[in-house]
Order: C-alpha cells, then structure tokens, then sequence
C-alpha cells in the first residue's frame, strides 16, 4: 500500500507494552537522540545469538561527566514511558563512575566517559555480536586493531595485541627471576 498525503505515516511504536514494539526501533530512537546530543563513538550492537538474555546493546561515550549526566537525564525524559517501571532515576553515584547503564530490558544502553570505556572495553567482550549501526564519525578506538574494528569476528593471529598472553607470562617469570637474584 502505497501512502497518500491524506494518509499519515504510522512511527512504530517504543513502548514494550504495545503491539508491535520492536527493540530494534527503540535503540535506534535512542541512537539518533545520542547522536543529536553529540555523543560520541556510539554502536549499536545485537547480541541475540550470542547470549540469548541480552538483544541489543548500545555503547555510546560522552565526553565530560556533565554530558554523560545530561546524555542519561534526556534518555529518561524522552523515553521513560519504555523504562521498566523500577528503574529508578540518576544515580550520582553511577555518573561518578564514568559509566552508566539504562536498562530497557531488550534495549542496555551503555553510556561512558572515555577512560571507562577504554577500560571495559564491551565492543571486545561482546566482539561476536552483530553490529547493527555505527555512527559516522566514530573515532578509532585505540585499544582495538583496524581488523577488530572493521568485523568484530575477527580471528586473532598469534601476534595480534590481544593474544599475547605468553609474552605477559613471560615478562612476569624475567621479572620474578630478577628479584629473586637481586
């Protein structure tokens, strides 16, 4: 069916208690308001196959712990109708952290300060999701190979950055080594 100017266009609908809702939409409502508040490096990740409790994860990282106050407070004003009812409101202590999480319960949303995100590293954690949407102008993330980056399937050879589990142990027995001769 085709639309007529007479006939008005149907937004789907973010609330999980009515027909038709679909987690994808609310992430991606939620990516575009992230993204309009100028966060930064946001992914949109389905984890459907990976671990059958979580659907989507969007990762996103605000620069100042004053925009990650103000990324969750918009957050919850535009989308608390889709908000579990006990979800409760800002916590100073979580944007203390430098990392928040709102929880829609088919839709996590992940907001950081860089250092935090830097730290946990969830795009790695979580690497064998599909990626669903990436925004433009995402930054490098620094701890990542371009090959990680580009499919978060990868493969690693035994001398990528994340495989070297050996050379970490034995830079541990050399320095031990030293201390026990000194």
């Amino acid at each position: 069916m085709q639309e007529t100017e007479d006939m008005p266009v149907q937004k789907p609908t973010l609330n999980p208690a009515e027909p038709g809702y679909r987690p994808e939409n609310l992430a991606r409502e939620i990516f575009a308001l992230l993204e309009e508040k100028k966060a930064r490096d946001l992914v949109l990740m389905d984890l459907e196959k990976v671990n059958p409790y979580f659907s989507i994860f969007l990762i996103a990282t605000a620069s100042s712990q004053v925009q990650l106050k103000s990324l969750v407070r918009d957050i919850h004003r535009q989308f608390h109708a889709a908000l579990p009812s006990n979800s409760g409101g800002i916590r100073p202590d979580d944007v203390a952290s430098g990392w928040v999480i709102v929880d829609f319960i088919d839709v996590v949303v992940h907001l950081f300060i860089a250092e935090q995100r830097e730290f946990y590293k969830l795009e790695r954690l979580w690497g064998d999701g599909n990626i669903i949407l990436r925004n433009a102008n995402a930054s490098p993330l620094s701890s990542e190979s371009e090959s990680a980056r580009a499919g978060f399937g990868h493969e690693f050879d035994d001398d990528d950055e994340f495989n070297n589990e050996d050379d970490d142990e034995d830079e541990f027995d050399a320095r031990r080594k030293n201390d026990e001769e000194e």
